[in-house]
């Protein structure tokens, strides 16, 4: 496992067996790193959403099983 420098941005280090860095590797995709930064924080934002549904959903079935009143 040896490291290089990466021959496009000559600053970062990355494994001699890669093309580019991680840093690179969106640029050379056609993307930005913003852009991929932004689809990440909205699959996190979906996922949160959709925990939260659950946890709803998990609490309102106990208060009905349980004759309990729910959270909000």
């Amino acid at each position: 496992m040896s490291y290089i420098k990466c021959p496009k941005c000559e600053l970062n280090y990355m494994l001699a067996s890669d093309s580019c860095c991680p840093t690179c590797s969106p640029k050379m995709r056609g993307k930005t790193i913003t852009e991929t930064v932004v689809a990440y924080d909205e699959c996190v934002q979906l996922k949160m959403e959709a925990r939260e549904k659950h946890r709803q959903s998990m609490e309102d079935y106990y208060a009905r099983r349980f004759n309990r009143v729910p959270k909000r």
